[in-house]
């Protein structure tokens, strides 16, 4: 059975409550809340009078340079948590930040026996006070390259043996130096009596920074363990630029708010984990997941893989697209200053876009309610579904007005269904060419009302006059003749075979050419002419012929008369 990270910190306890001299190391990466941990859990402890021993001291060697000063920091230390909590709370900063040594001469007179002797003297007689304590030494490999481990180490042996101390050791053993591992592993058998590894997971780190029933608590959760942030540092930092953008986001949609979450995540995570492979803000500027692919084969090599993973990594984060919000907040992340007025005119505009945006799914949602659900709703539905095509009636076609109109009918809804049909043909304007161009697509429509209202509009619309380039620029879009207008299939269809042999001959987009062709070749007003042309082009250049005859099958049309035939009845 494996050893879970609960045994360990359940191990870890037990340990610590054992009145033994012992040595124990708590081993662990940057940042995974080792400190953390222990701390908590000699608080805890010490206010149960369960720790192994009452005397404790904790000591950190971050730019300790001798042993000298680490002994000063073990005594002052050791003294400060015998004295009444007001003085310990008086004196505990300067011990963590300055040399400790003119500290323990005033904290040693306060104490009796002591005051009176020298300071060299009174400092020895501290040391040897010195007993039946649970001594913590954190930082071990960020100690300065002057002090070797080998006189921790012996500091630790002389702690344990002579002093009957129970010594922890919380350290980063990764990070020591190849001959430190060494000496390390060479005392381990006779002066290390337990070693864990500490590597919680990271929805364990997670609740250090972020308790249960905090503000979003399960959707920063899932985006953090998406990420498998398990650094408390990053997760402090991650904490700390959530307070600060809060305040700037007071009227925003939720859906809006949980992307600038989702966001700012995901930048300090990248900005500040030096441990963790992860993209650059260069990459997520103009990062687009479905664009990706078209992307990516501009890198090359291991680029070209690396920026596929992140690509995965995004997408399985919930990571779509860089926009101008996210844009603010990678600056905000990068300098720490926030610009509230930019941040706000990006989320204004941001928000207007996701009202659309929700405004189309209330529609697909409302068919939802038809099509997945039985039960009697129908009053729900017909609310949803009337009040959601109101609401989209500017982007929706025929088909979807032939669709509400025929439930709604069905329903007896007669009122409401010419309502909104009113509503949807209201919107027409006689002078919008394009406009119109919507409602002359009416193949599957099949209601009559729609119907009659599709003439009206066709024998009201303003006459076009379109040219012949115009009108095969058109054939190009278009998915069905019935998508042009009358006048341009008139204009297409009286076009002699010339004009279309002039305008493929000249057409000068390489990525179109084909599908005009084809498109051509598909509609019957447009067929004779183009295969005539085809023809003729042929007759130019072998390669040219070969192109007729593979790319468009011209030889299937061999009825057609060539243009080089000049017999006569």
């Amino acid at each position: 059975m494996s050893t879970t990270f609960e045994n360990v910190k359940e191990s870890i306890e037990e340990i610590a409550q054992l009145p033994e001299n012992d040595l124990l190391i708590i081993r662990g990466s940057w940042g995974v809340g080792k400190t953390y941990f222990w701390e908590n859990l000699v608080r805890r402890l010490r206010a149960q009078s369960q720790l192994a021993f009452q005397n404790y001291a904790y000591v950190s060697l971050f730019g300790a340079s001798d042993i000298a000063s680490v002994r000063n920091q073990v005594i002052a230390s050791t003294l400060l948590n015998r004295l009444p909590s007001t003085t310990e709370k008086r004196w505990w900063q300067p011990f963590a930040q300055t040399d400790v040594l003119e500290q323990v001469k005033k904290t040693a007179a306060e104490l009796p026996y002591i005051k009176w002797l020298p300071i060299s003297l009174a400092n020895e007689a501290a040391f040897m006070l010195i007993h039946d304590c649970v001594i913590c030494i954190d930082d071990i490999e960020r100690k300065d390259d002057k002090l070797k481990i080998k006189e921790v180490l012996g500091l630790a042996a002389l702690l344990k043996e002579q002093k009957r101390c129970k010594v922890v050791f919380i350290l980063n053993q990764d990070n020591l130096s190849d001959e430190e591992k060494k000496q390390f592993d060479s005392y381990n058998e006779k002066l290390v009596n337990w070693s864990f590894e500490f590597a919680p997971t990271p929805d364990s780190v997670f609740e250090y920074v972020f308790p249960p029933g905090s503000v979003d608590f399960e959707f920063i959760r899932d985006r953090c363990l998406g990420l498998e942030i398990r650094n408390i540092r990053i997760l402090k930092r991650i904490a700390a630029h959530l307070s600060r953008i809060r305040p700037h986001l007071p009227d925003v949609p939720k859906r809006i708010r949980l992307d600038v979450i989702r966001s700012l995540i995901l930048y300090v995570w990248c900005e500040f984990d030096r441990e963790s492979k992860r993209p650059t803000f260069e990459f997520l500027e103009s990062y687009v997941s479905y664009l990706h692919d078209i992307r990516s084969p501009k890198f090359s090599g291991v680029e070209t893989t690396q920026n596929d993973e992140f690509n995965q990594m995004l997408v399985r984060y919930g990571y779509a697209q860089t926009d101008e919000v996210d844009r603010q907040l990678m600056d905000f992340v990068r300098s720490g200053v926030i610009n509230s007025t930019s941040l706000s005119q990006k989320l204004k505009e941001k928000i207007a876009g996701h009202t659309q945006l929700e405004k189309g799914e209330r529609y697909e949602n409302a068919w939802k309610l038809y099509r997945h659900h039985f039960g009697d709703n129908e009053a729900t539905f017909l609310k949803e579904l009337t009040e959601s095509f109101e609401l989209n009636i500017s982007r929706l076609g025929l088909a979807d007005l032939q669709a509400v109109i025929e439930v709604l009918r069905y329903f007896k809804r007669d009122a409401d269904a010419d309502r909104l049909m009113d509503d949807f043909f209201r919107r027409v304007n006689s002078v919008n060419v394009d406009e119109w161009r919507r409602y002359s697509i009416s193949s599957g429509i099949t209601d009559s009302d729609i119907l009659a209202r599709i003439a009206h509009i066709e024998s009201a619309r303003p006459k076009l006059k379109p040219t012949f380039e115009d009108s095969l620029k058109r054939i190009l879009i278009v998915t069905s003749v019935s998508e042009l207008f009358s006048e341009e299939l008139d204009v297409l269809s009286a076009e002699p075979w010339e004009g279309y042999y002039r305008y493929f001959k000249s057409y000068d987009d390489d990525d179109d050419l084909y599908y005009l062709v084809a498109n051509c070749l598909k509609y019957e007003q447009t067929k004779t002419p183009a295969i005539e042309a085809l023809k003729k082009i042929a007759s130019e250049s072998e390669i040219d012929a070969l192109r007729v005859k593979r790319l468009y099958q011209i030889d299937l049309w061999d009825d057609i008369p060539s243009t080089e035939d000049t017999s006569t009845e």
